[in-house]
């Protein structure tokens, strides 16, 4: 079995350009293979990402 999975990259975009502690929800879909590269099963899914940017460094101020 082969996935492919995919998002959306306008919604990637915005999530890689987050510059502060930020949730987003995401959508996306992916696409199961068999050996013969014909199509077994179909899935959506949404997925929550959390993007944690670490705390500024105190030793240096």
């Amino acid at each position: 079995i082969r996935a492919v999975a995919t998002v959306d990259e306008r919604e990637l975009r915005t999530i890689l350009a987050a510059d502060r502690d930020e949730r987003f929800e995401l959508s996306g879909k992916a696409l199961l293979f068999d050996d013969a590269d014909v199509v077994v099963a179909k899935f959506t899914f949404d997925y929550v990402v959390d993007t944690v940017f670490p705390a500024p460094n105190d030793k240096d101020s």
